[in-house]
């Protein structure tokens, strides 16, 4: 016998093999190329410090550009950054937005972009979404978790395992992506009350601390024809101390990697209008009766907080922002649809 030899071919195959991977990492890693756009050669403090991360992060290459010149050559470029953090830096934008227009015939042969902080008003400016978003600021007081800022996807039930949009990819459908150590006025870009856009899809709302505000939708997408977008209109700060950078980074991460294209699993979610209506019913006395009782299989609970007994409107589902003590009536008639069939059958007895 000679083991050697056949050891030595193994060896052979394997560091043939670990070769392979390598070079099929290195092939594979920075093959976006994001075209990172000021509207100056000058940048300010927040575009040094996007540049930095953009620079710093593996699957990512990085090209600088600028509107000095006018709008630039887009050629080679998977997808456009533009980020503009405040109402300032908004302002210096603001000659540039009529050169905004070639934007669009760029995006339907194929072009992607992200656009950041008041940046979601690009896609109105080049005719590429018809809605023009608004722009609101307000003012945050300092207040350890409670002044959170993030972004909610949509998800069917709190506790689904799906849902939400790739953007969230390992943030659980949300994330709170800005929280702050001292007061500060945030800006954000979105639709705002019975506001939606016409053109893109509400990928997610605002999220606070331990509220979901439905009617704040701040992330939008844009997939038509060839190209594909994402516009998140507030809560992205890179040159500012930020307590939730982390997740911050990986939702910019998420968020150019899919307007990158990259495969996502799943599908994405979205918010939309609702057309949920309260609808009256007549509830059957038997069930009428355990529920102006109270007792519901021994469970007592304070009359004063369901309607007398000349009502007969049972609320079945809440809005998504959510209503005080609502928990409490979906308890109430999840408990009495339980014991609808049993109280059916005492009533047909007697």
């Amino acid at each position: 016998m000679r083991p050697f030899p056949r050891l030595s071919s193994l060896a052979t195959i394997l560091a043939a093999v670990i070769a392979s991977t390598c070079f099929v990492e290195r092939v594979d890693a920075g093959t976006h190329t994001i075209g990172y756009l000021s509207y100056s050669p000058k940048w300010t403090g927040e575009d040094s410090a996007a540049v930095r991360w953009l620079s710093s992060n593996p699957k990512f290459n990085l090209k600088t550009l600028d509107m000095d010149g006018g709008f630039p050559d887009l050629g080679g470029i998977g997808v456009l950054w533009v980020h503009i953090p405040d109402s300032a830096d908004f302002a210096r934008w603001q000659p540039r937005f009529s050169q905004w227009k070639k934007l669009k015939s760029w995006y339907e042969s194929g072009g992607r972009f992200l656009f950041t902080g008041l940046a979601a008003m690009i896609p109105a400016a080049a005719g590429i979404e018809t809605v023009s978003p608004a722009i609101r600021g307000f003012d945050i007081e300092n207040d350890w978790l409670f002044d959170q800022k993030g972004f909610q996807g949509f998800r069917a039930t709190i506790s689904a395992v799906g849902g939400g949009h790739p953007v969230f990819d390992g943030l659980l459908g949300g994330s709170f992506t800005w929280d702050a150590d001292s007061n500060h006025r945030l800006w954000c870009a979105g639709y705002f009350g019975s506001d939606f856009p016409a053109v893109g899809k509400v990928a997610a709302v605002e999220k606070a601390y331990i509220t979901i505000s439905a009617d704040r939708r701040l992330v939008i997408e844009y997939d038509g024809g060839k190209g594909r977008g994402i516009a998140a209109g507030g809560f992205i700060y890179f040159g500012r101390r930020n307590n939730r950078r982390a997740n911050m980074e990986k939702f910019i991460g998420n968020a150019l990697l899919y307007a990158a294209g990259e495969p996502v699993e799943g599908r994405a979610a979205y918010w939309t209008p609702s057309d949920l209506k309260p609808v009256r019913e007549d509830v059957p006395p038997p069930i009428r009766e355990v529920l102006m009782s109270g007792d519901f299989q021994g469970r007592a609970i304070s009359s004063d907080r369901w309607p007398g007994a000349s009502s007969g409107l049972l609320i079945a589902r809440d809005t998504a922002s959510g209503i005080a003590g609502s928990s409490t009536a979906a308890s109430a008639v999840s408990i009495g649809s339980r014991t609808a069939s049993a109280l059916a059958s005492r009533s047909a007895a007697r």
